[in-house]
């Protein structure tokens, strides 16, 4: 696998749910979508789909792979994180939600470039 500065085109941040918490009376509160890690630059690329029939209907999924700068931030990503799409390319809108598939691997083990599976079409 061979990454180029130059093909990290689009920008995603990624987000992390937080637990609600509870109000001044002891009430629970929701938790929600936080931002983790603000917009860096990656590239997003698409790796194919499927369709399942999913509670009588027709559903579809389609798979990425993400690639981004080695960071220890980036290292932290979880498999229960989300990127979004802060500034699309050609593969890609601004705004469309990823679920992550597994944590980042590090393809070359020289610590430049991370790799992620996300996965779109699917609940988080």
């Amino acid at each position: 696998m061979n990454i180029k500065p130059s093909d990290l085109r689009e920008s995603v941040r990624v987000e992390r749910f937080s637990d609600g918490g509870t109000d001044e009376w002891g009430n629970p509160t929701p938790g929600g979508w936080e931002t983790l890690i603000q917009a860096q630059p990656t590239r997003i690329k698409p790796m194919g789909g499927d369709e399942q029939v999913r509670a009588d209907r027709l559903t579809g999924s389609v798979k990425y792979e993400v690639a981004l700068r080695w960071s220890s931030a980036n290292v932290g990503i979880r498999a229960s994180d989300r990127l979004v799409v802060a500034r699309g390319g050609a593969s890609v809108a601004s705004g469309e939600v990823f679920n992550v598939k597994h944590a980042p691997v590090c393809p070359d083990e020289r610590r430049r470039f991370l790799t992620l599976q996300v996965e779109t079409g699917t609940a988080a």
